[in-house]
């Protein structure tokens, strides 16, 4: 009977341990939070996420495809406007404008064309029946120009498409008048203007056009003194500084990045200086270049500049652009 007893016990102690309620650590399956776009709720043996919208998956790491909202992602191929770099050139057609289906699922190849490009055809291929505007003057005739609210492109204002694919008519400009300054189209040929003397009122020079007797876009050039004045200094001090403004304001504003300004000093074969946007003044509507230089008193800081006029691109435009410059003298402590 002790026997037993003492076995019991053994046997009590071997397998039932000691119960301790408050044993162990307990684990926070959120803690770090694994839901990467979400909400994470902890359980006894796992955790689970609840998703942000625009996010799915365990972790909430997947976005969502939504289609409409431009960008591209699994499973679409195409969001609004980006197309992921397909064109209707790239799928086997001849031209045309390709879309992307409204599910985003597919590109819409419907205002795509399968036209074959004339074997006299000088422009782009890709140009030809694209519905992007009555391509003309391009050795044959495009088909877009049977459209009438089409833009005739590469003809003179005034001008339309003939069946033969050429610009005919008269343009706006046909019956106007050269300005004065013409022929002006080199550096060689530039059309001298009024000296621009150190200090005096800026010079405004209002009538010239870019119009030309041929009706080409025209490039005019024009070559302008500024002359020192008379200061009090050492001789053969250095004097600082001497400065050119010119602005140019172009016939139209709204496309004045086809203008351009070059200004040149000393002589035809210098290096040009030339207005980029950073020289545009949208207050004033105008491009903005400021030349300076040092001088040596008692000799001659008289300065010869050429400046050009050009428009790269577009038609031809016979209304008058705008010139405004002058010198001035700083009156500096040279470096």
């Amino acid at each position: 009977m002790r026997a037993w007893t003492w076995t019991t016990l053994f046997v009590l102690f071997l397998f039932g341990g000691c119960d301790n309620d408050g044993g162990g650590d307990e684990v926070n399956h959120c803690d770090p939070d694994p839901c990467v776009n979400g909400v994470c709720t902890d359980g006894a043996d796992d955790y689970s996420c609840a998703c942000d919208p625009g996010f799915e998956g365990v972790d909430c790491d997947v976005p969502v495809a939504e289609c409409g909202d431009g960008t591209i992602l699994a499973p679409e191929v195409c969001d609004g406007s980006d197309l992921d770099s397909q064109t209707c050139l790239a799928l086997g057609f001849s031209g045309g404008s390709l879309a992307c289906a409204a599910d985003c699922l597919s590109v819409d190849t419907t205002a795509c064309t399968n036209t074959t490009v004339p074997p006299d055809w000088t422009c782009d291929e890709s140009d030809y029946d694209d519905g992007a505007g009555c391509d003309c003057d391009c050795g044959a005739y495009d088909i877009d120009c049977d459209d009438p609210s089409q833009t005739i492109l590469n003809c003179l204002p005034g001008e339309t498409c003939s069946a033969s694919g050429l610009c005919e008519g008269d343009s706006a400009c046909s019956q106007v008048s050269v300005d004065q300054y013409e022929e002006n189209d080199t550096c060689e040929l530039a059309s001298p203007l009024t000296v621009a003397a150190q200090d005096a009122p800026a010079i405004i020079v209002s009538d010239p056009t870019l119009h030309h007797p041929d009706q080409t876009l025209d490039t005019d050039w024009y070559s302008i003194l500024a002359t020192e004045g008379s200061l009090t200094c050492l001789p053969m001090s250095s004097q600082c500084y001497f400065i050119f403004d010119i602005a140019f304001t172009p016939p139209d504003p709204t496309v004045h990045a086809t203008y351009e300004m070059c200004v040149t000093q000393g002589a035809c074969t210098g290096t040009p200086i030339c207005t980029t946007g950073a020289h545009w003044n949208a207050t004033a509507l105008r491009y903005e270049l400021s030349i300076s230089w040092e001088g040596t008193c008692g000799v001659s800081d008289d300065a010869q500049f050429y400046v050009q006029i050009a428009r790269n691109g577009g038609q031809e435009s016979c209304d008058p652009y705008t010139l405004e410059y002058q010198m001035s003298y700083t009156d500096e402590s040279c470096p």
